[in-house]
């Protein structure tokens, strides 16, 4: 960890000024809990009564597990206006500060950071937000809590602010910590954390996202610019607080890609079946039991906040679409049932499909495997229709991340599998580079009757003829290890991360629907 001598530690100890009785008692109590520390100094920032919660708890709980070095990696998703931002940009900084950096009294500690912890006056933070205001906002509350009368009577002798690094976006203290407010855009070359807090990391009401530029802009920021900000990198910690846009945003990329993160996921109604249930070795300091969601089916977060009639309220908002009342209010971005697919049309899958299919396996080929932080896949959908019934059956969905070299050979080995009366349909992309590998692909075919076609108009009208027969009930799925990652990507659709298996699926619908007359490649 980061030691950091003051030389005036000890003259600013021996300031500490004579305390009663129940201060003495208040202090020690508030020391040992940050969720009574917020209940104390919550009328330094807020001017209505302080409400508690389970889930202020369950906040409270994880954040002094960060301080105490139990977790490192700490990602809560919850909805707006829940007290996501006050409790680790505002309240979290103030109580690691009154933390006591030698409460053991050994002689000649000339720490400010207690041993095996982030506790004490010495520990920095750097604060970040997608807009540095919104960061700059909570760092004057921080500070209001700090100068309070209260906070100075009882640890005044252990944090002193610094007259000249005093600011909005930042402040220290004596003791060698520091509160620094940034942004994405901002500049923070040579600043750095103990503790790195990303609150807000994408702009909902601009991007509502939509934006895929923006999106990977804030992901290469993360990947690129934040790892070298932690002062200690082996204990340092990042918090990432947010509500969810996207599947593919921040929250979205840590949970796919990177390992070792506690998850707070805090639903405004809850959902027995969340996608993302809290995850976390964390104990309730009240029970001693680790943390999990206490709520029955349909309950409400905060019910002496938010009813069920106010959250159906938020729901409506005008900058609410259903796809972002489901990121922002229930952390899963994408609506329950599902967007243009609904989830209840594929709850009932076959274990067979019936013998005389006329069948047909559709491609869509990835761009690159290294496009962006979560590349797309070669996605081959196997469909076949039923003559007698006209139901359409998806037996089989081949879904890879491939090199050409790999490319062409899953495209060969497949053919081989399901047979030459099964019709394979390949896309050809625009340009002549699409015309090309469309054409070199097919030739690989030989012998086996495929068609080679351009995609004509976008995913979204492409889709709809395959979601209507979908929605009369005339699609069946036969179970597979696939159907999981299908009807979550279809459900998903068109705010989803990915949209390959349902470019395939549709490809292979229309080829079905349009009789078209297919040749062998000659040998």
């Amino acid at each position: 960890m980061i030691l950091r001598p003051i030389a005036i530690a000890a003259a600013t100890n021996a300031k500490r000024p004579a305390l009663t009785a129940r201060d003495y008692i208040d202090s020690v109590r508030y020391e040992e809990s940050l969720h009574d520390f917020i209940a104390a100094t919550w009328p330094s920032v807020e001017p209505s009564a302080f409400q508690s919660n389970w889930h202020i708890e369950a906040i409270c709980d994880h954040l002094q597990a960060v301080a105490d070095w139990q977790i490192n990696k700490l990602l809560i998703n919850m909805p707006p206006r829940h007290m996501k931002s006050l409790g680790a940009n505002v309240f979290f900084p103030a109580w690691v500060w009154a933390q006591d950096p030698n409460p053991d009294g050994a002689p000649h500690h000339l720490y400010q950071i207690r041993q095996g912890s982030w506790r004490g006056p010495g520990v920095r933070f750097m604060h970040l937000s997608y807009d540095s205001t919104l960061a700059s906002r909570d760092g004057v509350k921080c500070r209001r809590i700090i100068t309070s009368q209260r906070y100075q009577r009882l640890w005044g002798h252990r944090v002193e602010l610094l007259p000249d690094e005093n600011q909005k976006s930042r402040f220290g203290n004596s003791q060698g910590g520091h509160r620094v407010s940034t942004s994405e855009a901002g500049v923070i070359t040579g600043e750095g954390g103990d503790i790195i807090v990303f609150d807000d990391p994408h702009n909902v009401r601009d991007i509502g996202g939509a934006s895929d530029v923006a999106r990977e802009a804030t992901l290469r920021f993360w990947d690129e610019a934040l790892p070298s900000r932690l002062n200690d990198q082996e204990h340092g910690a990042f918090i990432v607080i947010m509500q969810r846009v996207h599947e593919r945003d921040l929250s979205g990329y840590i949970l796919a890609q990177e390992l070792g993160w506690t998850h707070l996921c805090l639903p405004a109604r809850y959902e027995p079946n969340h996608p993302y249930p809290i995850k976390t070795i964390v104990k309730r300091k009240a029970t001693g039991e680790v943390w999990s969601d206490p709520r029955q089916e349909g309950q409400p977060l905060w019910p002496q906040r938010f009813s069920l009639d106010a959250l159906a309220r938020m729901a409506k908002d005008e900058y609410l679409s259903s796809h972002m009342a489901a990121g922002q209010l229930q952390q899963r971005p994408t609506a329950r049932d599902g967007g243009l697919f609904k989830r209840d049309w594929f709850s009932n899958p076959v274990k067979y499909a019936p013998e005389g299919l006329d069948l047909v396996r559709a491609w869509d080929f990835a761009s690159s495997i290294m496009l962006t932080n979560d590349p797309d896949w070669t996605v081959g959908v196997l469909m076949g229709q039923d003559p007698l019934t006209k139901l359409i059956y998806v037996l089989d969905v081949v879904r890879k991340r491939l090199t050409p070299g790999e490319l062409e050979r899953c495209l060969t080995s497949t053919a081989i599998l399901d047979g030459k009366e099964v019709r394979i349909r390949i896309p050809q992309d625009p340009g002549g580079a699409g015309k090309f590998q469309a054409h070199h692909l097919a030739g690989l075919l030989q012998g086996y009757p495929v068609r080679v076609e351009r995609e004509q108009v976008s995913k979204e009208r492409r889709a709809d003829p395959f979601a209507s027969q979908c929605e009369q009930g005339m699609v069946k799925l036969v179970e597979g290890p696939w159907n999981k990652a299908f009807i979550e990507e279809l459900c998903s659709f068109p705010n989803g991360g990915h949209d390959d298996q349902v470019d395939a699926a549709s490809a292979a619908f229309r080829t079905l629907k349009r009789f078209i007359t297919y040749h062998a490649v000659a040998a």
